[in-house]
């Protein structure tokens, strides 16, 4: 599979040469920088290849899952533990995210590891436990921000019981946020400065939004694991069946996390299910509660009937994936050394970026946009020692050739491919050495040259 826009970021940015470099391009994004920081130091230890960079999200992926066992384990019993898990590697959008070069399976990962530790703190409020509940919950902050939700919920839940800890609980949250603080500057700015109205992809706040979210977190059929989720949080088969503070910990992550996020739609455009993914961990705790509490053979099924849901109703489609490594690939072996790609999209530029190898290219269309140029969006000479140019455009209407028609250089050559979003054209111009073109059509043009027939030969 080939890198999406997003991940084509994710790998561009990584890709710099030091962390403050990164630091540089995350500004413009609308996540904190800690996952493309380790993705930064991952990729210098096992390379830049598509399935390195996605080793990551997969390996995360594990370790969620064995987290999930383990907190399962420790909050009720082996049984929840592993049905939890399970359900998590078989869930239809944990399988579409779990593959991808960003922050979310590392988000998620992060997630259960601090309820878990939260959990420990809990239980035992040792100066260990409260350390590792800073750490955990610093490193959440610092790659999600939604993580501030499930700190905020962790807080509540401690809040209501065991009120005479509550100063303990407060001094490690107090602790979680002065470690955020030197990125506050920044979140401020990508929102606030930079994006007044609201994240770009935000689903808006009307009831089709939320029936996205249903279906993305919860899965098909809605009804049966929203049933399922809910009578997690009581204790089936017990006298005494109320929540404690084992379900209500799950329930108030999952309720509180959910309800803010909802309600700071209404105010700021940020409602994602993909940043709500972090709340899968434990909602798929609350199923399997469920699931362990029927007798062996009505668990067999329930657990048979809600794995073959997850592999076959998939509607947590992945993302559209471009022919960036075909088109790149041409590319390569069809230029010489200075030639140059000008990259007309904004869409997917970092994704065909990526797939560009020892060929110079210029973000001529992001160009423009950033700094507010007429097309072309580059002067002469950036191209003016290139005697040969690829223009590559995808979902844009704007043609910039005749402003290389008028730098002396001729089509000589046009490719297109079909998508599913919208044709991608690619151009060939050249520099004619001596001005003498043999045009073919539209598709082709070619130096003319004389050739005189020697004795010897022809030259």
């Amino acid at each position: 599979m080939s890198l999406w826009v997003d991940e084509g970021w994710s790998a561009i940015t990584a890709d710099q040469d030091t962390l403050p470099a990164v630091t540089d391009m995350v500004v413009e994004d609308v996540h904190p920088p800690l996952h493309l920081y380790l993705l930064h130091i991952w990729r210098q230890l096992t390379g830049t290849s598509v399935f390195a960079l996605r080793y990551m999200a997969v390996l995360a992926t594990l370790l969620t899952a064995a987290f999930i066992y383990r907190l399962g384990s420790d909050l009720f019993d082996n049984q929840t533990g592993l049905i939890a898990s399970l359900l998590y590697v078989t869930h239809d959008l944990v399988i579409v995210l779990g593959q991808e070069v960003r922050q979310y399976p590392l988000a998620m990962l992060l997630s259960v590891m601090t309820v878990w530790v939260y959990w420990r703190f809990w239980t035992e409020t040792s100066w260990q436990r409260g350390v590792a509940f800073v750490v955990s919950g610093a490193a959440l902050l610092w790659t999600l921000y939604w993580g501030g939700f499930v700190l905020l919920s962790l807080a509540v839940h401690a809040m209501v019981t065991q009120p005479r800890r509550v100063v303990r609980f407060a001094s490690a949250n107090l602790v979680i946020g002065i470690l955020f603080l030197p990125w506050v500057p920044i979140l401020l700015q990508q929102t606030v400065d930079d994006l007044p109205e609201g994240i770009g992809h935000a689903l808006p706040a009307e009831t089709n939004s939320y029936e996205i979210l249903a279906f993305q977190l919860l899965g098909r059929p809605e009804i049966f694991w929203g049933i399922l989720g809910i009578a997690g949080t009581f204790h089936l088969g017990r006298r005494r069946w109320w929540p404690d503070a084992t379900t209500m910990l799950l329930a108030s992550v999952v309720g509180i996390t959910l309800a803010l996020s909802i309600a700071l739609n209404y105010f700021y455009a940020s409602l994602s299910f993909r940043n709500l993914a972090i709340l899968l961990p434990p909602f798929g705790l609350l199923v399997g509660h469920t699931i362990a509490r029927f007798r062996s053979y009505e668990r067999a099924i329930l657990v048979l009937i809600a794995v073959a849901f997850g592999l076959t109703l998939t509607d947590a489609g992945p993302p559209t994936r471009l022919p960036w490594p075909r088109i790149a690939n041409h590319i390569t072996h069809h230029s010489r050394a200075d030639d140059v790609v000008l990259i007309e999209t904004w869409f997917d530029t970092y994704a065909f970026e990526y797939y560009l190898e020892d060929v110079e290219s210029i973000r001529s269309q992001v160009r423009r946009r950033d700094e507010n140029k007429a097309p072309p969006g580059f002067t002469g000479d950036e191209v003016g020692a290139a005697q040969g140019i690829w223009i590559m455009r995808f979902a844009s209407d704007t043609d910039i050739r005749p402003a290389l028609h008028d730098l002396g250089f001729v089509d000589s050559g046009s490719f297109q491919w079909q998508t599913p979003l919208s044709p991608v054209d690619l151009w060939r111009l050249d520099r004619p050495a001596e001005g003498l073109v043999e045009v073919f059509g539209t598709e082709i043009a070619l130096n003319r040259y004389s050739v005189r027939r020697q004795p010897d030969g022809v030259s």
